[in-house]
């Protein structure tokens, strides 16, 4: 009985990613997240910039533009290769959420260049009771050199807290996972439709 619970573990844990929509060139995929009930998503996109500029992008987004379900940004503290950020959320049709979140970014040798961040609540504010605390936010953008430009990937998984149906979170996982990359890609061509 343990060893099928383990395969199953294991075989869960190695699921493939499933694309799910694929819109002005980014690919979109989720893949079920082991011991959840919730979804790990990614997004990929070819962009005409080189590493060091799409790094840049993100990097300025985490202050310069501030995704819309963001209702508050705190900086709690920054240095040159990280943030400590604390956000309170909009949430359609259940109550505002908040969290705190660390971000780095980091270079590889291998000229990849990689933003990580992971929800680390102990290290900001105490919970205020007119937010439900996310308890897990974690991704990663890597930005890979490739022929005719820089691919861009993004990865992020959340828990949304409190008793939120999976069916119910996914939509808006789903969305906001879309406004992150188009933030980035606004950032890096402005002009661009």
């Amino acid at each position: 009985m343990i060893l099928i619970g383990l395969a199953a573990a294991l075989a869960q844990a190695d699921e493939p990613w499933k694309e799910y929509a694929n819109k002005n060139g980014v690919t979109f995929e989720k893949r079920q997240a082991s011991d959840s009930k919730f979804y790990e998503y990614r997004a990929t996109t070819l962009v005409q910039a080189p590493v060091q500029a799409v790094i840049d992008a993100i990097w300025l987004g985490v202050t310069g533009s501030i995704p819309p379900t963001v209702k508050k940004r705190a900086v709690l503290s920054k240095t040159d290769t990280e943030y400590l950020v604390y956000d309170q959320i909009k949430a359609p049709v259940v109550s505002d959420r908040d969290v705190t979140i660390k971000i780095r970014k980091m270079a590889r040798g291998d000229g990849i260049g990689e933003i990580r961040f992971d929800a680390m609540n102990w290290l900001g504010p105490p919970p205020d009771p007119q937010y439900v605390r996310l308890p897990v936010v974690r991704g990663a953008w890597t930005v890979t050199p490739e022929a005719g430009g820089t691919r861009l990937t993004y990865e992020c998984y959340s828990e949304p807290g409190g008793s939120i149906p999976a069916f119910l979170a996914r939509g808006a996982q789903q969305d906001q996972i879309a406004i992150d990359v188009g933030r980035v890609l606004v950032l890096l061509h402005p002009n661009k439709p």
